[in-house]
């Protein structure tokens, strides 16, 4: 994928809304483990929803 059709795809998998530009807030956290694997969950600040 490329541009703003990824970031779409990218969206729609964690189920992050569609919104005005500047109004949704999404906390990403990356944690690694200490066998090297990267875990990233999201979390729309406003409807509290999270995804692993």
């Amino acid at each position: 994928c490329s541009g703003s059709s990824c970031l779409s795809a990218s969206r729609s998998q964690v189920g992050i809304p569609p919104a005005p530009r500047g109004v949704p807030q999404i906390e990403v956290t990356f944690d690694i483990d200490a066998n090297g694997i990267v875990h990233v969950s999201a979390k729309d600040k406003g409807t509290g929803r999270e995804q692993q």
